[in-house]
């Protein structure tokens, strides 16, 4: 203290601002590595849950109502996933396939099937809704006229 008010309280003011900009810069930097570690682990959750993703295999057969022959099987998943699938006709009823897919870890799946023309170009497509459960039996409604007509279904329903 140097005995003058005025330079006395310039310090007082000095001091304490200087302590109000290091709390401010101490609360930015606490705050910043609270951010950056949510984004971390969040990224890190999301990771793990990707990559941990079990597959899971799914079977089933497919029958193309009109008695065409099936000429090619999609297996969709959520998220846009999903390929194409050999089927395996059955010789004494080439309208009926059986389908195998490994699954990337969607929990459902739905199948798009090709009744007649050509594996490249199919004459009728049938599509089911997505499915849950690991084995289904699909009925393709591939004939004009019929109610269900483009529609796959789970047999006896």
């Amino acid at each position: 203290m140097s005995g003058n008010p005025v330079d006395d309280e310039l310090r007082r003011r000095y001091a304490l601002a200087s302590a109000e900009r290091a709390t401010r810069r101490r609360r930015r930097r606490v705050l910043t590595a609270v951010a950056v570690s949510v984004v971390v682990l969040l990224g890190v959750f999301l990771f793990v849950r990707v990559v941990t993703r079990v597959p899971r295999q799914v079977t089933g057969t497919v029958r193309c109502m009109s008695g065409a022959q099936v000429q090619g099987i999609w297996v969709k998943e959520a998220r846009g996933l999903g390929g194409f699938v050999d089927p395996k006709r059955d010789p004494a009823d080439p309208s009926t396939a059986r389908y195998v897919r490994e699954l990337r870890g969607s929990r459902t799946y739905g199948v798009n099937v090709g009744c007649g023309g050509t594996w490249k170009k199919w004459e009728v497509e049938s599509r089911s809704k997505f499915v849950s459960g690991t084995s289904h039996r699909f009925e393709c409604h591939d004939q004009a006229g019929d109610p269900l007509f483009r529609q796959c279904v789970p047999a006896g329903r």
